[in-house]
């Protein structure tokens, strides 16, 4: 469940662990999903039949953006564009915690499942800038809920490079210690922020 509201930082906004229910939501978020733009997601367990949402925006007209898994194949919908497959089966990926990324470059949506481009659509219009409710797990009216857990949303005003996703290691220790430990992960991925405000500096160590 959802147990802190976002931290909001220049790299990014991360969120903290949900798992079932309808989503979390976040209002009045001015965050849209365009080109130039990246979002990242911890992901675990398998999608459940039919529709599940791993992020949507607003009410579905101009500015709204969704991607979806239809019996655990992806998709990106939005009003603005129209609905395209991903050509990629979510529930292919073995069990256990994997980072998703949706990296928008040069009018094409890329999706990298622990560094590698597993899938992708075209995306030659941009979609609306608004400000909406933003939800993780599910769509904005509380329906096709999430059948796995989701964690460490985050959301980038840049896209980030393959070389970037490609550091695996780095970004599941850091997300193991964040769980562990109950600890913000700084976006700039250099430090650590423990509950009682203290900072640490993350290290190379295995």
């Amino acid at each position: 469940k959802i147990s802190a509201e976002p931290v909001f930082t220049d790299k990014g906004h991360m969120g903290r662990a949900l798992s079932g229910g309808a989503g979390m939501q976040l209002r009045e978020v001015p965050y849209t999903f365009n080109e130039g733009k990246t979002m990242t997601m911890w992901v675990n367990g398998k999608a459940s039949s039919g529709y599940n949402v791993l992020i949507a925006k607003g009410p579905k007209t101009a500015g709204h953006f969704e991607i979806y898994l239809k019996d655990g194949h992806m998709y990106f919908y939005a009003p603005d564009l129209g609905d395209y497959s991903m050509g990629f089966d979510f529930n292919t990926l073995e069990n256990g915690w994997h980072l998703l990324a949706f990296v928008w470059k040069n009018g094409t949506i890329t999706v990298y499942a622990d560094g590698e481009a597993v899938g992708g659509c075209t995306a030659k219009k941009a979609i609306k800038e608004t400000v909406e409710t933003m939800t993780f797990g599910g769509q904005t009216d509380g329906s096709m809920a999430f059948g796995g857990t989701l964690d460490t949303v985050r959301l980038y005003d840049r896209a980030l490079t393959p070389e970037e996703l490609a550091e695996r290691d780095q970004l599941r220790r850091i997300y193991i210690d964040s769980v562990v430990g109950n600890l913000k992960v700084q976006m700039d991925n250099t430090s650590i922020v423990r509950p009682d405000g203290t900072k640490e500096k993350v290290g190379k160590k295995q």
